[in-house]
């Protein structure tokens, strides 16, 4: 337990994001679940790889094959999942859906066969790009669409979406690009700031996911106004 008593923010984060799923589940069969299954397939994906590497790791407390995978399955259902919702956001074409997703798959394969001890870096930097490439074209597209709709930006859901990609993504350079460095210059240095940046990475995580659940909000609301 003493896993559990030092890591309360991924605890919190964990109780968190099922809350977070239970809702998105709810949301999905009140208002169709045809209509919001992969939100919901999404959530639920997502949900039990955190609870599974959560108690793994109190069981275990080491980071070892089954946590590699478990980081490399919830990378990849991330990056698959928010290249489906682009594509039904009309953001780009399903051709262009297909070529990104296996470009992806194939760039995590890879990455995770020809890493070694950097395989969460390198998996790490194939979503990065994915999620850059996608929130800015997110943003585009809402700024195309500005000129053509009245609807607040704020009420649209590919905005919060697209907004927490970004977000994410920062958390990403700031986790792995210093890494380098501190293990050159100063280790005693580097494992005070990687323990920091855990607890705010953790903290981040929380606010995107939040985001992710308003886009959630925002698309009943207006599958809602579809029925009137």
């Amino acid at each position: 337990m003493d896993y559990l008593k030092h890591n309360l923010i991924p605890f919190f984060f964990v109780l968190y994001s099922i809350i977070i799923c239970i809702r998105v589940t709810k949301f999905s069969i009140k208002n169709g679940f045809g209509v919001y299954y992969y939100n919901a397939f999404f959530w639920l994906v997502l949900t039990s790889i955190n609870v599974c590497s959560f108690v793994y790791r109190i069981i275990i407390n080491s980071n070892d094959l089954v946590q590699y995978f478990l980081g490399g399955v919830y990378y990849l259902a991330m990056g698959l999942y928010f290249i489906y919702y682009f594509y039904r956001s009309s953001v780009f074409s399903l051709r262009i859906g297909f070529f990104l997703s296996f470009v992806f798959v194939l760039s995590m394969v890879l990455g995770g066969i020809l890493a070694n001890s950097n395989y969460f870096q390198i998996l790490s930097l194939i979503v990065l790009v994915l999620f850059y490439f996608l929130g800015i074209n997110g943003f585009v597209s809402i700024i195309n669409e500005e000129s053509l709709e009245k609807t607040a930006i704020s009420e649209k859901p590919l905005f919060w979406v697209s907004l927490g990609l970004l977000i994410f993504s920062l958390t990403f350079v700031l986790r792995e690009f210093p890494r380098p460095y501190f293990n050159n210059s100063d280790s005693e240095l580097y494992i005070y700031y990687k323990e920091i940046l855990k607890n705010v990475v953790f903290f981040v995580n929380i606010v995107v996911w939040y985001f992710f659940y308003v886009a959630v909000q925002k698309h009943t609301k207006l599958y809602s106004k579809t029925l009137k």
